[in-house]
Parts: structure tokens; C-alpha cells; sequence
């Protein structure tokens, strides 16, 4: 059930992005809104503006901030609404046994966070197994940065941001995926659970689409 954000953020944010496309700000900031209250992951879409724009060759001018300005003031509206309703822009208090990250190191981390990304390339290519609760130490955290899977995982990257430098379309399509992916993928911050296969619900687009 709690699966329905990520389906209803991404429809608000395909959205907003064609919208966006069609030269039609205010109807696309007015479904950024309903994507970003959807879900707060959706505002990535404000990084998928300037993508857009530099695969479509647009030049960068006064005009470029106006097409924005909509966008921006949504975001601002979503953020207002839940520090009202929160009391804050953070997340609530994330408990160390729903995301052992919580609790780590920086480096364990960002080790462990390497290491699970792999683990979401792979589910895109084969999924099996899965599993609806990653809680707890379904995964453990990574300390050691010569692991084989974060070595693995690191390897995938680099191959993949190779592939995408000698393409512009594998380029927009392999951005899209990590700017998508980015608020969710322990990063940046610890989140609500280490892993999650409906985080891939939005980003598996980039993936999808780079094999099309």
C-alpha cells in the first residue's frame, strides 16, 4: 500500500515534465506541487529542468530563470506546508533498526550505500530475489572498503558513466536515473530503510530507456 506514493509522485512528475516540454509552466508547477506532497523524492524534478533543457540545446538566458521561477515557488509552497505540518524540513527520527544507517559511521555509510546501490542495478537487470522488508541486518553494514560488492558496485558506475560520455541520450538517461534516485539512496542521508525496491519505481525510467 504505502507503494502508492511512488506511483502517484512519478504520474504527478511525468506530469509536470511534459508540461514543462509543452511551454505550459503553470500547470507544470501545479503538478510538481501535487508530486512533491505525493512524495518528497519528486523534488528531483527540479534537477530534471536543467537536463532538460541542456539535452534540448537551449541557451541559458533571463528567460531560462522565468521558465523556472513557477517551479521554484511550488517547491517553496511544498516545503512551507511540511514544516508546517512537521515542524521542520528533516525527517522524523529514523530508527537504527529500520535503517542500520542511521546509526553508522560516514564511511560505513557511504560504503554500505555503494554497496546497496549495486544491489538495485542488479534488481533492475534480475530481479530475484525480492523482498517487501530489507529492515534490520537483512543487510550489514559495510566496513571494509575492499569488499567485492562495493568494489563490483563502484566498477558498474564507472563503466556506466563511460558509456554514457560517448552518448548524449545514454548520458541524459543515466543523469536522470541518479538525480531521480539521489534523495533516496542513503547518500546524502540516512532515510526511512536502507533498501526499498519501489524506490525504483521513477529512476528505472533512465534504466529502461537507456536500454531502448
Amino acid at each position: 500500500v504505502v507503494g502508492r506514493a511512488e506511483t502517484l509522485a512519478a504520474l504527478f512528475f511525468l506530469a509536470a515534465w511534459w508540461c514543462y516540454l509543452r511551454g505550459r509552466p503553470a500547470a507544470g508547477a501545479a503538478a510538481f506541487l501535487a508530486a512533491a506532497l505525493c512524495k518528497e523524492s519528486a523534488f528531483t524534478f527540479l534537477a530534471v529542468l536543467p537536463l532538460s533543457d541542456y539535452i534540448a540545446r537551449r541557451n541559458w538566458d533571463r528567460r531560462t530563470f522565468a521558465r523556472y521561477a513557477p517551479f521554484a515557488a511550488a517547491a517553496a509552497v511544498a516545503l512551507g506546508l511540511r514544516y508546517i505540518v512537521l515542524g521542520g524540513f528533516a525527517p522524523l527520527a529514523i530508527s537504527a533498526a529500520a535503517n542500520p544507517l542511521a546509526g553508522a559511521g560516514a564511511l560505513e555509510r557511504l560504503l554500505t550505500a555503494t554497496l546497496v546501490f549495486g544491489k538495485y542495478l542488479w534488481l533492475l537487470v534480475f530481479p530475484l530475489p525480492l523482498s517487501a522488508d530489507y529492515s534490520f541486518n537483512q543487510i550489514p553494514v559495510v566496513r571494509n572498503p575492499w569488499s567485492p560488492s562495493v568494489l563490483f558496485a563502484a566498477a558498474v558506475v564507472a563503466g556506466a558513466a563511460w558509456a554514457a560520455r560517448r552518448s548524449r541520450p545514454l548520458f541524459f538517461c543515466g543523469v536522470f536515473f541518479l538525480a531521480t534516485f539521489s534523495l533516496t539512496s542513503n547518500f546524502l542521508r540516512p532515510i526511512g530503510t536502507i533498501l526499498a525496491e519501489r524506490l525504483l519505481y521513477l529512476p528505472s525510467m533512465g534504466f529502461t530507456c537507456a536500454l531502448a
